[in-house]
């Protein structure tokens, strides 16, 4: 979507990744109505090229707009990307899916198949993704598969977040937010020259607010901090070396509980300080009633991520050289509850990398880009669920090691006219060595599940073993210059995710790796003398044998984490996204996801008759139950999404200007749950934010603003309990969108 992103005190702003003149700058502007759109630099294909001259649909935000947003997480970026879908899980888990493609990872083996990448260093696990929204240059999402130049699990997409580096000139800044369910947020940075050549920047942020829910949860309690120092020893040698670290607190994420019908949640609705929410967290759903237990197992969540990147850059006469060593060190614990069981964890995950590429120059008419890329991951971790009367018990080691290398060449065979092929090879090796056992009558009414249990219970199993996978990916595009201000292209695109264990019976215990087939054609315009922007892009995905992370119930296991392949699905659709200063104080903004996504092969094993309970056909097999769902929609992939936004500006007799600013979200609704539950089917909904903004036009601004304007309780997602059927004892979790907010930002920078 195109929105608005103000770089303070720079004289610039980002709608959607293109560059503005501020509305407020009429003083130093001509008498034409408006300002023309000015291109952004990003550096999504590994080179820095203008966002328009780039073949690839790429959504832009920037720090302003993070700020303006409330954005403290990957999962906030829904609301400004409409193709994106991020959604808060258990503990420090989240769910990405871009056009229709998603891992629903919920467990520490399975990965995701959306790469989030923090100053060039992909991020192995989903968990890692925290702490990253502050001081930023920008944000670039890179929709569709990317296999041959961010590797083997980016067969989503790529979220790229990309801190601001230190500059020759001081400078300093402080952002503070203040509103609605006790809200506190600041952020800062100061960058100083150490000496002509060395320069240093740090900066920090601070979240503290209330829970969403009246238990509490959904709440932030968030600090992250970053030192980066960049050094210039020759005019051709750059070395930025980066420290940073966050740290979650609080009580994690939350969720509403639905009505035995499936409609509105158990006490009426779960805002805090407006409804309240039974069963609360100390409580649980047996045979229809409400149990109270003692607050032995309060919700809570003690996670910490750090990391170490140095980024070398080297310019020579073939090209400019690239080197990015890494340390990344995640060690989290969380306690939580899902539907009909609480779940703890312990985790320590150690991640070291290091890329190298060689890039030519954007001048001749053949480009090249050379790279090679090595990883080694280690995670160790501890688990205990609570199955009552019994508890579960797991302990997890797994390793990983991927080596690539990759290329891309280009060739201009008219100035206008250019074609490209790109490849990766990737190996990818993981071992694990991992043991789960029940622990018979656990005495849950005396005894909290953490901290977590050393007991060895009955019924134990394990996996241990290791396995390979070897692929290539490809890619072949071409882009011609209709015009100077239009660019087409076209392209042909493979991605592929690796295969690996999980806990489950003997010959239930590994996935298999993922693949995709993508195919796209895509413009990139402006008219009216740059003031209006329309860029598109249509695709067609071949998605074939993806990966899910879900519960099942297995006879003789119980409820466990399990990961499955599902087949195929075909996924087509459009991406729209179109800005327009139709006056010097008048700015609009409109962009749209239309998609639709359908599993052509989707068969799954459940061991009870849920036959009218699931929207799909249910056969008895050996073993279970048959659940065919081919020729479902895909979860989490609305058939269209709608985003807009219009800005006013006025220019104020006494100086400054007083800006109005709405938007809006359209979607239409869809399923969110793999097992098809009619209740996790969610109605359409619309939310809109308003904000008025007064600009000194010197240091500061100050904003006041209200989001989800009508408060309405929107379902983000639906997680079904152990029984699918809520008329019998099961549960179903809803995963809700913020209520209405408001509170007042400002902004100072020196």
């Amino acid at each position: 979507m195109l929105r608005k992103l103000m770089v303070r005190g720079s004289g610039l702003s980002i709608v959607c990744g293109c560059w503005l003149l501020p509305l407020s700058a009429h003083a130093q502007q001509d008498d034409s109505d408006a300002p023309a759109l000015q291109e952004v630099t990003v550096t999504a294909e590994h080179r820095a090229e203008s966002l328009q001259k780039t073949p690839a649909s790429i959504d832009v935000v920037g720090q302003d707009q993070i700020v303006s947003k409330g954005v403290v997480d990957v999962s906030d970026l829904t609301r400004l990307v409409p193709a994106l879908t991020s959604i808060p899980f258990v503990g420090p888990y989240a769910n990405f899916t871009i056009r229709g493609m998603s891992s629903y990872s919920t467990t520490d083996f399975n990965e995701n198949a959306i790469v989030v990448n923090n100053n060039g260093v992909p991020l192995v696990h989903p968990t890692g993704a925290h702490g990253l929204f502050y001081d930023l240059e920008r944000v670039e999402v890179l929709k569709g598969p990317q296999g041959t130049q961010y590797g083997r699990n980016a067969t989503g997409g790529v979220i790229n977040v990309i801190p601001a580096a230190p500059t020759s000139q001081f400078g300093a800044s402080l952002d503070g937010d203040f509103g609605s369910l006790s809200l506190r947020s600041i952020q800062g940075m100061v960058n100083a020259p150490l000496t002509d050549n060395l320069f240093a920047r740090v900066a920090f942020s601070t979240v503290r607010r209330s829970g969403f829910y009246s238990d509490g949860t959904s709440d932030e309690h968030s600090d992250a901090g970053r030192l980066s120092l960049r050094y210039l020893p020759t005019e051709n040698l750059t070395a930025t070396l980066v420290l940073d670290i966050a740290h979650d607190g609080g009580k994690g994420n939350g969720d509403a509980l639905l009505n035995s019908n499936g409609q509105g949640f158990v006490d009426n609705a779960p805002w805090a300080g407006l409804h309240t929410r039974n069963p609360v967290f100390n409580q649980f759903w047996v045979s229809n009633h409400v149990i109270a237990r003692t607050p032995l197992n309060m919700p809570f969540q003690d996670n910490t991520y750090y990391g170490v990147t140095l980024d070398l850059e080297w310019l020579t006469p073939i090209g400019t050289v690239t080197v990015i060593p890494a340390h990344r060190d995640e060690q989290f614990t969380w306690l939580t509850l899902v539907p009909t069981f609480y779940s703890t964890e312990q985790n320590h995950t150690k991640q070291d990398s290091i890329e190298a590429r060689l890039a030519s120059s954007n001048d001749s008419a053949f480009r090249y880009l050379f790279g090679a890329f090595y990883l080694q991951d280690r995670l160790g971790a501890q688990q205990d669920v609570d199955q009552t009367p019994n508890l579960t018990n797991s302990y997890i080691d797994l390793g990983t090691r991927t080596a690539a290398a990759f290329g891309q060449l280009t060739y201009a065979i008219l100035p206008e006219l250019r074609v490209s092929i790109s490849g990766r090879f990737n190996q990818d090796h993981k071992d694990t060595n991992d043991f789960r056992s029940t622990i018979l009558n656990f005495p849950f009414a005396t005894t909290p599940i953490y901290p977590l249990t050393n007991a060895t219970g009955s019924a134990p199993f394990s996996v241990n073993a290791s396995d390979s996978w070897n692929s290539g990916t490809w890619k072949a595009a071409v882009d011609y210059d209709l015009t100077p201000e239009t660019l087409l292209y076209a392209d042909v695109s493979t991605g592929f995710k690796a295969g690996g264990f999980f806990f489950g019976p003997p010959g239930r215990d590994t996935y298999a790796p993922e693949k995709v087939l993508a195919y796209t054609l895509g413009e990139k315009s402006r008219f009216f003398d740059n003031k209006l922007q329309v860029n598109a892009e249509a695709y067609y995905l071949d998605y074939k044998d993806q990966q899910i992370a879900h519960f099942a119930v297995v006879p003789g296991y119980g409820n466990i984490n399990v990961v499955d392949n599902v087949g195929r699905a075909a996924i087509k659709g459009i991406d729209i996204d179109a800005q327009y200063l139709i006056t010097r104080y008048t700015r609009a903004n409109l962009s749209g996801s239309f998609e639709h996504a359908v599993y052509n092969d989707f068969n799954y094993l459940s061991a009870t008759n849920v036959t009218g309970q699931v929207g799909c056909p249910v056969t008895q097999v050996s073993g279970g139950y048959n659940v065919d769902c081919s020729g479902q929609k895909m979860p989490q992939a609305p058939g269209f999404v709608v985003q807009g936004g219009l800005d006013q500006s006025f220019p104020m007799p006494f100086g400054g200007t007083l800006t109005a600013s709405g938007d809006f979200r359209h979607e239409q609704g869809h399923q969110t749950s793999l097992s098809f539950v009619p209740q996790a089917n969610i109605p359409s909904y619309t939310r809109g934010d308003m904000s008025l903004t007064y600009d000194s036009e010197k240091a500061w601004s100050v904003a006041a603003y209200i989001n989800n304007v009508t408060n309405t309780t929107q379902i983000e997602s639906v997680v079904p309990g152990r029984s699918y059927n809520l008329n019998t004892g099961g549960l179903i979790a809803a995963i809700l969108l913020p209520p209405r907010t408001y509170g007042v930002r400002f902004h100072y920078k020196y």
